[in-house]
């Protein structure tokens, strides 16, 4: 790390050609008094993602491409511990994914004002707004609380990102030196967050500052959704993790960690749609009448209730 640059961003990218040019304009506008640099890393896109990514680090030294041959995700590498973490020189981390772009030239500004004068701050981040992936409409702002302030852990540990990742800025120490407990895990952000939660104080900012594609192509969330299988693994895999940050936090949090293992118990449950089991669940109170009545029926036609969850690409 050096004084000189106080900023390092993040950018990971696969197959985002119809989106990479909102991500990178985001960076190039922003206005700060500090230097910062933005780290790519384009895991062999099978497009022309990374012809456009060189075509902006050409033209701004700030950017800095890290352009792969061979894809490192489906080796199975940690290519943010390889090759992204050793190039990162900033104080403060923050991120914004190649399908996910921000909207105001002072974002970085905001953050980093806040974080360099709260020394207790780990994490800072603010308001965002959801977008349909593909045509830009918005689904809607999402503000997680109703003004500035802190988030609290109970907040942090039952929505697995009570932010959304474009929208963050760590202090370095939450990225670099996260103990293993928090590494490769079900979802890292939500870990992450749990790790800086653990350090510090989790400040949010009541302004949009960043659009978040919802759903995008080849992402993550929908892989998993659509996948039964693989969103039952995810599921346990989280619940591992949640009892060993429960040990690991000496049970400080007990209470807020058992609900949440419970909602991903509930979640598996769902997806098996074991109906009389699903009512049977004390989870089952907090399910939309909708769902409810869905599953109801089900205890006495499955098969028909089976069919309309298929089709409409219910869990």
């Amino acid at each position: 790390m050096t004084d000189d640059v106080m900023v390092s961003v993040q950018c990971i990218t696969y197959n985002h050609e119809k989106y990479i040019r909102k991500a990178l304009d985001g960076f190039v506008m922003q206005k700060t008094n500090f230097k910062f640099e933005v780290i790519v890393h384009d895991d062999a896109s099978t497009d022309g993602t990374a012809r456009i990514v060189q075509e902006y680090a050409e033209k701004y030294d700030f950017i800095i491409p890290i352009l792969q041959s061979e894809n490192q995700y489906s080796k199975g590498v940690n290519f943010q511990e390889k090759y992204i973490y050793p190039l990162m020189r900033g104080k403060y981390i923050a991120f914004c994914e190649g399908d996910d772009y921000w909207t105001d030239p002072y974002k970085l500004q905001t953050l980093y004002d806040y974080m360099s004068t709260h020394d207790e701050c780990s994490m800072c981040c603010h308001a965002y707004e959801n977008i349909i992936a593909n045509t830009e409409k918005s689904i809607g702002e999402v503000h997680t609380l109703h003004s500035d302030g802190d988030i609290i852990m109970e907040k942090a540990i039952k929505y697995d990102n009570p932010t959304q990742v474009a929208s963050q800025m760590f202090k370095r120490e939450c990225i670099i030196y996260k103990p293993a407990l928090f590494e490769n895990r079900g979802v890292g952000d939500y870990m992450l967050l749990l790790y800086a939660a653990t350090l510090g104080e989790l400040h949010y900012i009541d302004k949009v500052m960043t659009r978040h594609r919802v759903a995008s192509d080849g992402s993550w969330t929908n892989r998993v959704r659509k996948n039964k299988t693989l969103r039952t693994k995810h599921n346990d895999s989280m619940i591992e993790f949640l009892k060993d940050f429960d040990n690991y936090t000496s049970e400080k949090y007990h209470e807020y960690v058992l609900d949440k293992i419970e909602d991903y118990q509930f979640d598996s449950i769902m997806i098996n749609r074991d109906y009389r089991e699903i009512i049977s669940h004390k989870k089952f109170r907090d399910v939309s009448t909708k769902r409810a009545l869905l599953v109801k029926i089900g205890v006495v036609f499955p098969v028909l209730i089976n069919h309309i969850l298929d089709k409409h690409d219910y869990s």
